[in-house]
């Protein structure tokens, strides 16, 4: 995985006014913002203390399962590294906050740690200028001023910083809020807005995803399969030069500060593994329940994409899940309001043209004439619908298999089916593969046609 090279000065450009140790300057710090807490992902995060499922225990399918006769997954075959194969994995960097003064940002390190100028991207430090070095930086809080960043109010003269713990510990030596991290914090002023990112390895980021993308009950198998995919993932937006984030804008990852040894030793597992095709890792997406059949990612989000992306897959194991099927009554004016009035009011939708999966591609937005006003690629439209509603009134999928309108009430009944996009891993359907005796590569092989397994590093 090609990296931007490090600072070429190998100068360590110590700065007089704050070359003695900041743990005096940065103690005792007051914190003006709280972290949320944990996000939930796509899962209720309550489910992990329930026991495993037995893996020899086939998941019963849903009454409206497809017919289908399942596939017989094949899986990925390993391929030889196209790259050289890095000894150790690559860091990479995730957004986690952003605060804009007079709010601060509190966090803390434990142990030694060093701030060195400009944004890291790696967790080598040889070559970079030191800013300050210091010794259990407990309660601090960080801000923006006038482009600058500022550590307890104290103005270190920096657009970027970044802070790393020099003695890591399993649990991550760093903190950002309440939530643990591995690796190293970037700090970044622009204007009065302050940006922290987590600079981590990518092992150590896999880790704090899965956890929070797939349910801990899961079979492990299935664990595993998310750990590839979500490596690939996060590997391909890294080529790209991309930060990712800490939400479902990229993946749910929360750090380190609720990972178990068990799930450690899981992801450990497939260390390195990435997705590829023609030995080249792409965009490995994955959902929570494709309610029958997954998608082509050319016909939800109108992009191109390699084959293991296009071809889709029956799936006949994620009927255990919770959204399988669902209902949803869709108020006249949410439609409206969405559209704020550019077409007029009384507006409706209807599918319009649809995949093989029976996912509408584009929904048609009808108004109170009967025409036509617009046709939206239909899960943008789904996104933009269920933008600050609640799970109970959100539109979960495209794949709508009936929509009735109650003209007195101004109201649609929709019923659906699946949790999600639909494109690449079922993540249900992974679980209910797994307790049927599926390796996590007969899995990617089902879901992925035509990929192979590249080992980047062990």
């Amino acid at each position: 995985m090609p990296h931007q090279p490090q600072p070429d000065s190998r100068t360590r450009a110590l700065v007089p006014a704050l070359s003695f140790s900041l743990t005096a300057i940065l103690c005792c710090a007051e914190t003006t913002v709280t972290r949320p807490t944990v996000s939930t992902g796509r899962f209720d995060r309550a489910a992990r203390t329930e026991p495993k499922v037995p893996e020899t225990t086939p998941l019963p399918l849903d009454s409206e399962s497809i017919p289908t006769p399942p596939v017989e997954p094949t899986p990925p075959a390993t391929s030889p590294p196209t790259t050289p194969v890095p000894s150790e994995p690559p860091a990479v960097r995730v957004r986690l906050e952003r605060v804009r003064a007079p709010n601060r940002m509190p966090f803390g390190v434990r142990g030694d740690y060093r701030i060195v100028a400009g944004a890291m991207n790696d967790l080598v430090t040889e070559s970079a200028p030191v800013v300050a070095t210091g010794n259990n930086l407990g309660s601090a809080y960080a801000s923006a001023n006038n482009g600058s960043v500022r550590i307890n109010g104290h103005d270190l003269d920096r657009s970027e910083v970044t802070i790393l713990p020099l003695r890591p510990t399993a649990d991550g030596a760093l903190n950002v809020g309440s939530r643990r991290y591995a690796g190293g914090l970037i700090l970044r002023a622009s204007g009065n807005e302050l940006v922290a990112v987590n600079l981590v390895e990518l092992e150590d980021y896999v880790l704090g995803v899965v956890y929070a993308e797939m349910p801990e009950r899961f079979a492990n198998e299935a664990l595993r399969s998310q750990a590839v995919v979500s490596r690939t993932f996060a590997l391909f937006h890294a080529q790209q030069g991309h930060e990712l984030r800490d939400d479902q804008g990229s993946q749910v990852y929360v750090g380190m500060e609720l990972v178990d040894p068990l799930l450690r030793r899981i992801v450990d597992s497939t260390a390195g593994e990435i997705l590829t095709y023609q030995g080249i890792p792409f965009e490995s997406y994955f959902h929570s329940t494709c309610g029958g059949r997954t998608s082509s990612a050319r016909d939800v989000f109108g992009i191109n994409a390699p084959p293991p992306l296009t071809q889709g897959a029956i799936c006949t194991t994620c009927g255990r899940s919770p959204h399988a099927t669902w209902t949803r009554t869709i108020a006249r004016a949410d439609i409206d309001k969405l559209y704020r009035g550019a077409f007029g009011n009384n507006l409706r939708f209807e599918m319009g043209d649809a995949d093989k999966a029976g996912r509408a591609v584009r929904f048609e937005v009808i108004n109170s004439d009967g025409k036509i006003v617009d046709r939206p690629i239909a899960d943008r439209m789904r996104n933009d619908y269920n933008a600050g509603k609640s799970l109970s009134k959100q539109l979960l999928s495209t794949w709508l298999v009936d929509i009735r309108v109650d003209k007195p009430k101004k109201t649609l009944s929709v019923k659906g089916r699946g949790f999600g996009h639909g494109v690449g891993l079922c993540q249900y359907g992974a679980g209910g593969m797994a307790t049927q005796g599926k390796s996590y590569r007969e899995i990617l092989g089902h879901y992925f046609p035509g990929a192979e397994i590249q080992r980047l590093y062990d």
